[in-house]
């Protein structure tokens, strides 16, 4: 998909002061993440290496849309299409620790 300004939130962009590279580097950081899960639902391997990935760009995001750097605010990690970390549950806990399922392929016990 092509990000284009029209798509972010221009009350967020005034509010936080986010500058016109900063919007670029936004539209650029969506389009990886959509590339990221399209690799990541094609790959047949490290399933571990998207989910790392996906948390340095969510970084990224907070970087540039000029709020405290925070994973525990982080709101793509479990949008694989294959993760079965518990959507529900994590929607209602935004600001504290993730549940995470034990056999998901991106976060289970054993692959962090």
């Amino acid at each position: 998909m092509k990000y284009t300004r029209n798509l972010l939130n221009e009350n967020l962009i005034k509010e936080n002061s986010v500058s016109d590279e900063q919007v670029k580097n936004l539209l650029n950081l969506y389009e990886e993440i959509d590339d990221l899960f399209h690799e990541a639902h094609e790959s047949s391997g490290d399933k571990v290496y998207f989910a790392e990935r996906l948390e340095k760009l969510e970084f990224l995001l907070q970087e540039n849309w000029n709020f405290p750097k925070d994973k525990l605010y982080h709101t793509w990690w479990n949008k694989f299409k294959d993760c079965t970390c518990p959507k529900m549950d994590n929607s209602e806990r935004f600001g504290v620790e993730k549940i995470y399922s034990k056999n998901c392929p991106y976060h289970g016990w054993g692959n962090e």
